[in-house]
């Protein structure tokens, strides 16, 4: 016998003539997406308004530094500062976002970068041509270059010095007009950097952990985008902030927890997104910065996750590094390097082990049948 349930749950519809009854833009409550307003950011956004300005006048931008803990706002205010600029249409300005995690070496940076300020996909070339072509057009056109986790390139061989090239980019080339916009989270970055590469990269701008209040305000825009007129009780907008301050003050749980619960009251035939559907979408929406970091890591990184997920809780420092290197040849340091990576992510707890000044017991902040699953799904 058919179960009736199916017919009440699952909706059948030609593709593009769908039309939801919950959602109004359902793609307001991904991480990607530039909301309408920007809250909670105002002083931030200033500042690195003010590094760029210049470039509107014909004159050389300053370069800034945009630091903070995870989903602080830094590459959302950004993009938002990126959408005010080509909406408004002021002056000759390229703006380009690249992300360095997606483009780690020196040369899938830069052709990246060209790709981005001319809109094509540039032949292979020697880096002194990438940057001949980037200063070109600097000359031509004033040029906004974000960066996003830096950390990343900075890991890879000449990494510093190609950033070195595009921080001091005006000195370089004297009609060119680029101003650089360095994003990198405060635990990943490099305790090691050169001080003076920091020093090129300007205006210092941090970026705190939101309040309750504020994480709140910030979801209940995102539902007036999301959500058609009176879809979601404001009850459930507040349980989903509280979920989300919980797990870190990530806000991006939150937007997970919403876009779940709507898919669950929308399958389910509900009128309403209520306090019931957050509390289900939670079961899952929880991992979602787990998910985001776990992609973050590079393969050495995820070995050593892995092994940690196939031990015995609280494994010791030196049984893991024992296991570790059964896979991978690494020095002690390096081995240390890794495994207080994944401590800087919160995806483990290093605590002191009994009667060692040195060792370590360490264990996963997350549940470990999760944590294979989701590597297993990269």
């Amino acid at each position: 016998m058919i179960n009736k349930f199916i017919y009440t749950t699952v909706s059948f519809w030609t593709p593009g003539k769908y039309v939801s009854e919950v959602f109004k833009r359902e793609e307001a409550l991904t991480f990607e997406y530039v909301p309408e307003k920007f809250v909670h950011r105002e002083g931030q956004l200033r500042e690195i308004s003010d590094s760029v300005r210049p470039i509107f006048t014909g004159r050389r931008p300053f370069n800034c530094l945009c630091i903070g803990p995870t989903s602080t706002g830094k590459t959302g205010g950004v993009k938002f500062l990126f959408k005010r600029i080509a909406e408004e249409e002021v002056g000759e300005v390229k703006t380009a976002y690249v992300n360095c995690f997606f483009h780690p070496s020196p040369s899938q940076l830069l052709s990246e970068v060209v790709r981005s300020i001319t809109g094509r996909r540039p032949p292979k070339a020697s880096r002194e041509k990438y940057l001949s072509a980037i200063g070109e057009w600097a000359k031509d056109i004033g040029v906004i270059l974000a960066l996003d986790e830096i950390d990343a390139l900075l890991r890879t061989k000449n990494g510093e010095e190609i950033l070195y090239n595009f921080l001091r980019f005006n000195e370089f080339e004297e009609e060119a007009k680029i101003g650089i916009i360095c994003i990198m989270n405060e635990a990943t970055a490099p305790k090691d950097l050169d001080p003076r590469l920091r020093s090129y990269m300007g205006r210092e701008i941090y970026f705190p952990p939101y309040e309750l209040e504020e994480i709140t305000e910030i979801l209940r825009n995102r539902a007036r985008e999301a959500f058609l007129p009176g879809k979601i009780e404001d009850e459930a907008i507040r349980l989903a902030s509280h979920y989300s301050y919980n797990e870190n003050r990530d806000v991006r749980v939150g937007l997970e927890i919403l876009r779940r619960a709507g898919i669950i009251a929308e399958n389910r035939g509900k009128e309403r997104v209520g306090t019931r559907e957050i509390k289900e979408a939670f079961k899952e929406a929880k991992y979602i910065s787990m998910k985001i970091l776990l992609h973050s890591l590079d393969e050495e990184e995820r070995t050593l996750l892995r092994k940690i997920a196939e031990s015995e809780e609280g494994i010791s420092t030196p049984e893991l590094y024992e296991l570790f290197s059964e896979e991978v040849s690494r020095t002690p340091q390096h081995f240390r390097k890794l495994l207080q990576r994944l401590e800087w992510y919160r995806l483990v707890e290093l605590r002191p082990l009994p009667g060692s000044t040195r060792a370590r017991e360490v264990y996963l902040r997350f549940p470990k049948e999760k944590v294979r699953e989701y590597l297993d799904m990269l």
